[in-house]
């Protein structure tokens, strides 16, 4: 979905998304709990932040923290839309592919 069609679904809306990454917040901790946030521009030059929670984040650690260095390119599926922090984040449904496998790369 365009990154300006998401800030007009309903809150909890699960979204599908791809974009690049321009930047990676620091590590913070809410909860007791890691969060980072990663902020995304799409095709059309436009921005969203995505919210990650620790599940996704210690399971691709490393590639997380290259994601802003090699602006790398993030698939979300299946995130879910906060209308109260205007973001998108991952929920224990989400899956997230970082530098996906393209075939025209073969």
């Amino acid at each position: 979905m365009p990154f300006h069609e998401v800030l007009q679904q309903p809150h909890k809306r699960f979204i599908d998304v791809i974009g690049i990454v321009i930047h990676l917040m620091p590590l913070e901790y809410i909860g007791g709990r890691p969060y980072r946030e990663a902020i995304q521009m799409d095709s059309r030059w436009d921005i969203i932040i995505l919210g990650i929670w620790p599940e996704l984040l210690q399971r691709n650690a490393l590639r997380w923290v290259l994601a802003r260095d090699n602006k790398s390119i993030i698939i979300g599926i299946m995130l879910r839309h906060n209308k109260l922090h205007r973001c998108l984040q991952t929920s224990d449904h989400s899956t997230v592919e970082l530098d996906p496998d393209h075939h025209t790369t073969h």
